[in-house]
């Protein structure tokens, strides 16, 4: 579809999404429908493995000083091992020298519908046993 020349997928895809979603305003529900499409797009874009923040490696340099959280909650630290579809919690990508965290299945599906998440430095890091 095109308006005044511009293609409006294109406009989509310029602003993070993979097509135009058209919501039929005659019929109703429509653009709640269509709200609902933008929404699901936006919640399978987020991440599931997030980088360490530079002031990790600047000033705390600690694996042990590291913590995940989702709306304020401490997820635990797991090992890589024990991160089974039912598990809650994050682990290194190398656990000597990380770099980021890797969520487990179903901690990712969780911050996907999270209204914050955090890396917090320096605290001792909340391990589940």
């Amino acid at each position: 579809m095109t308006v005044t020349g511009i293609l409006l997928d294109d406009i989509a895809r310029a602003g993070g999404t993979s097509k135009t979603l058209l919501a039929d305003l005659g019929h109703p529900g429509a653009l709640a429908d269509a709200l609902a499409g933008v929404r699901d797009q936006e919640l399978a874009a987020l991440p599931c493995e997030y980088d360490l923040p530079e002031a990790y490696f600047s000033e705390v340099n600690d694996p042990t000083l590291v913590n995940l959280t989702r709306d304020g909650t401490i997820v635990p630290q797991v090992r890589a091992a024990d991160c089974g579809d039912a598990t809650a919690g994050w682990f290194y990508d190398d656990p000597t020298h990380p770099q980021r965290l890797l969520t487990c299945p179903a901690t990712c599906a969780s911050l996907k519908t999270a209204t914050a998440v955090e890396v917090q430095l320096s605290c001792p890091t909340v391990v589940l046993i």
